[in-house]
C-alpha cells in the first residue's frame, strides 16, 4: 500500500525520521498500528455497551432528564469525573443516554 501526504505532513515526517533516527516508514507502521488498536478496542467497548442495552443490564433515560439534572448533581471544586455518556436516538426522535465511567 501507498500513501501519499500533504508536503506539511511530510516533512513533520521526515523531521521526527532525521531527529529519531528511525525510517519514516517505521514511525508511520507504528503510528498506524496504534491507531487501529486503539479503533478496536474502541469498538469493542461501543459492542459491549450497545449489547449491554439491548440486554437490559443498562438502564436509559431520556436526554433532557440528564441534562437537567446535571446542574442538581454538580461535582465538588476542583474533582473531575472520567465518564462517557451514549446518547441514542430512537425511532420515534426521542433521545436517550446512559452515562458510565469512573468517578
Amino acid at each position: 500500500m501507498e500513501v501519499q501526504f500533504e508536503p506539511a505532513l511530510q516533512a513533520k515526517l521526515e523531521q521526527i525520521a532525521r531527529e529519531s533516527g528511525r525510517a519514516a516508514a517505521d514511525l508511520v507502521q507504528d503510528a498506524v498500528a496504534g491507531y487501529v488498536d486503539e479503533l478496536a478496542e474502541t469498538r469493542q467497548m461501543l459492542n459491549s455497551r450497545y449489547d449491554d442495552i439491548k440486554g437490559g443490564k443498562v438502564k436509559l433515560i431520556p436526554a433532557m432528564r440528564y441534562s437537567q439534572g446535571y446542574a442538581q448533581r454538580a461535582r465538588p471544586a476542583g474533582h473531575r469525573a472520567s465518564a462517557w455518556m451514549v446518547m441514542i436516538s430512537t425511532r420515534k426522535g426521542k433521545s436517550i443516554s446512559t452515562r458510565f465511567g469512573i468517578s
